[in-house]
């Protein structure tokens, strides 16, 4: 069951990372909506009344009265259904100019929409263009003196000395080579014994490894 718990987290992890442009855009009131209560029926039950806004925004009717009402223009461009209580009406004013309303229910009820033209968008700032810059006049290198030629001196030679024979030394050639004839046996006798003292060794913790391995195994699988 484990093996479900880290799936189900990143599920409900992805899921809040989706909805929260949603829950962000249902929370962010529209800046072009416009509340009117009714509030009774009489002559001021529209409030607020009159009310100014711009073309293209919205006003939005709730019925907070105990009774039913309509919001009915008066020149027909809108005409809401029978609102009974706790219920809304939406319209969208598309056209500059006053518009009168009242209530079909109770004709002394008497509203008031003034619809202004759209603000101009502002013309972005404009940007003075910057002055080039002036070109700065150019310096002429100055001209170089030429190196005078130095005079050459010539070598003067050196005097040759004539090589002197050195005497060459006599050595005594058998004493030498009886020498290293009387000590390569010994040598090598020596070299013998350490490699096969060495072998010896090892062979031994050869051996006492395999019987301790041996052990194990008689010890484990008995």
């Amino acid at each position: 069951m484990k093996r479900w718990i880290v799936p189900a987290v990143m599920g409900a992890f992805i899921g809040i990372i989706a909805a929260f442009p949603l829950l962000t855009l249902a929370s962010t009131p529209s800046p072009g909506n416009h509340d009117v209560s009714i509030v009774d029926s009489s002559i001021n039950g529209y409030q607020p009344s009159p009310l100014t806004i711009r073309d293209g925004e919205m006003v939005t009717w709730t019925n907070k009265d105990l009774q039913d009402h309509t919001v009915t223009h008066v020149g027909g461009d809108f005409d809401s259904p029978r609102m009974v209580p706790g219920t809304t009406y939406r319209h969208i004013f598309r056209n500059p100019g006053t518009f009168s309303y009242s209530c079909k229910i109770h004709p002394s009820m008497q509203g008031v929409i003034n619809v202004e033209p759209a603000a101009a968008p502002s013309p972005p700032p404009s940007v003075a263009p910057s002055p080039s810059p002036s070109p700065s006049p150019s310096l002429k290198a100055s001209p170089t003196a030429s190196p005078s030629p130095r005079p050459s001196v010539s070598p003067s030679p050196t005097p040759s000395k004539s090589p002197t024979p050195s005497p060459s030394p006599s050595t005594d050639v058998t004493g030498t080579a009886n020498e290293a004839s009387d000590e390569g046996p010994d040598r090598q006798q020596g070299r013998g014994r350490s490699i096969a003292k060495t072998i010896g060794i090892i062979a031994g913790i050869i051996a006492a490894l395999s019987g301790a391995g041996l052990w194990y195994l008689r010890k484990s699988t008995g």
